[in-house]
């Protein structure tokens, strides 16, 4: 799968766990010539954390401050401005959109959080603080090391708790890595 490649390139051919946090979000684990999966439960049912769900989350929260059904943010603005609508046309904008419609949404989320908006700053944490539980989880069963991928790992990192993010090592090598390695292990078994 995409998530095992992922984990051999970021681990060089070898053991241990990626944390995910993109478009979807999930933990990985490839130890002892054995897969697990933590999460990766898809949209909109499940990746917390992830950019479908920072968006989603951001525009419940928005649709709630507008009907004075929750607190005021800036997401509202910002979500309406960014998707070129007003008032309720956000809600026809986004029906039946997919994973990745919303996750374009996410950077408006972390921006708001980092300029201290305390709707978006609770979203974020929320995501953060799942991210957390699953890379715990992952840690559990000692899997050596630990990387966090994802066009969201740059920008959640800070909202990670310290002792949680100096865990994280860098990942060795892109998937395409995990990939070619993959591919060369097993070209006796393809061919």
């Amino acid at each position: 799968t995409d998530l095992h490649v992922a984990c051999l390139g970021a681990h060089g051919g070898a053991e241990g766990s990626v944390l995910v946090a993109g478009t979807g979000s999930c933990g990985y684990t490839w130890l002892q010539g054995q897969s697990r999966i933590f999460g990766a439960h898809g949209f909109p049912l499940g990746d917390k954390g992830s950019g479908a769900w920072l968006g989603l989350e951001a525009l419940r929260a928005a649709l709630l401050a507008r009907d004075g059904l929750g607190p005021d943010t800036s997401l509202d603005g910002t979500i309406s401005e960014f998707l070129g609508v007003s008032g309720l046309e956000v809600i026809e904008k986004m029906a039946g959109a997919g994973s990745s419609r919303y996750a374009r949404l996410a950077p408006l989320v972390i921006a708001a959080a980092a300029e201290g908006d305390a709707v978006a700053a609770g979203i974020v944490t929320d995501g953060a603080g799942y991210l957390a539980a699953l890379a715990e989880k992952m840690l559990a069963i000692n899997p050596g090391r630990i990387c966090l991928l994802g066009g969201l790992a740059d920008h959640l990192k800070p909202w990670l708790a310290a002792d949680l993010v100096a865990r994280l090592a860098q990942p060795l090598h892109q998937p395409d890595y995990g990939a070619f390695h993959f591919a060369r292990q097993n070209w006796s078994r393809l061919a």
